[in-house]
């Protein structure tokens, strides 16, 4: 099956919602007022210019402000928040937002061995489906670092598309793939840096995923997954599914074969398939990333305290190494 490295296809593939139908949904489910969109949007931008460790460097396009804004179901001080949040962890966390290129070797070398996959089309139920696979990284290379920068630069790139409406306004499944994962994979992972993740994806997000699937956990890495869970609010605990390795029949019941590429007993090409679509998405909108890293708060003109690293992460070293021995 071929792609011709296009992102937008006219999505063919699951469940579509008519451009009245999506705005239904949006008004069910977010609290989305057509006549008021505009309206708000206008207002965080405002709000943005105002704050003095915001106004020189945040980000104040259009769709991105509507993404929070659905994201928080139209809670102006939420979407707040959460903006200020996704600004202030890019200036901390120089090891995952900066420097994104696919031009760089080691983060061409993750993208390219397939470790996050968004999925072209949607699922049964109109959600985007997303496929992450990190027994598919070098562990004598990566961190767990690594990782984590690679799948944020994906999620960006995902965010970034404004004629997504519907994956917008529905959400997206994750598959976390870890049947392969070896105790190498998980040699440089901590409690400190399962906090940092979580934290990150969690608060400086708009939306947490609709459903996540682990997908043939190995045994060793039980006591990580309860550490992780142990970082996560209950509404994504809830979301979570433990699946067997090689048993896709939870994934074929609640997203559909049509959905899921055939390695995974779908009919939606291959994973290779998927990937080549973002490779060429990655090359064609390179310049974009690269420029991605300005986009911080300046905390030296944050009114009132600056935030800290540790007001956000808590202090480095405060939990033990994990064992997986």
């Amino acid at each position: 099956m071929s792609y011709k490295g296009q992102w937008t296809l006219g999505w063919t593939v699951g469940k579509t919602f008519s451009k009245d139908e999506l705005e239904t949904l949006a008004k069910e489910k977010l609290n989305e007022d057509p006549n008021r969109r505009e309206a708000d949007i206008r207002s965080i931008k405002d709000w943005m210019s105002k704050q003095p460790h915001l106004k020189d460097h945040g980000r104040k396009d259009d769709n991105f402000i509507l993404m929070y804004l659905r994201g928080c179901k139209y809670s102006l001080e939420k979407t707040k928040q959460k903006i200020d949040m996704w600004h202030t962890v890019r200036t901390h966390c120089p090891d995952m937002f900066d420097n994104w290129s696919f031009k760089d070797p080691k983060l061409k070398e993750m993208i390219s061995a397939g470790s996050s996959i968004p999925l072209q089309g949607f699922d049964k139920h109109g959600r985007r489906v997303l496929i992450l696979r990190g027994a598919k990284v070098d562990p004598d290379k990566f961190t767990m670092i690594d990782q984590f920068r690679a799948n944020l630069m994906v999620n960006e790139l995902l965010m970034k598309e404004c004629d997504d409406e519907q994956g917008h306004i529905n959400g997206v499944v994750i598959i976390q793939d870890i049947a392969d994962v070896t105790i190498r994979h998980m040699k440089t992972f901590s409690p400190t840096t399962g906090k940092k993740a979580m934290t990150i994806f969690q608060e400086a997000y708009p939306a947490n995923p609709k459903a996540m699937y682990f997908l043939g956990m190995p045994s060793f890495m039980t006591s990580i997954f309860n550490v992780m869970m142990s970082f996560s609010k209950e509404k994504f605990k809830q979301r979570i599914q433990l699946v067997a390795k090689d048993d896709f029949a939870k994934l074929h019941e609640e997203l559909g074969i049509e959905i899921l590429p055939k390695e995974y007993g779908g009919t939606n090409g291959s994973v290779q398939d998927h990937l080549d679509v973002l490779i060429a998405k990655m090359e064609k909108d390179n310049s974009w990333l690269t420029k991605q890293y300005k986009h911080k708060s300046n905390e030296k003109k944050r009114p009132g305290a600056e935030k800290l690293y540790s007001d956000i992460f808590g202090m480095e070293g405060s939990f033990r190494q994990l064992s997986v021995d």
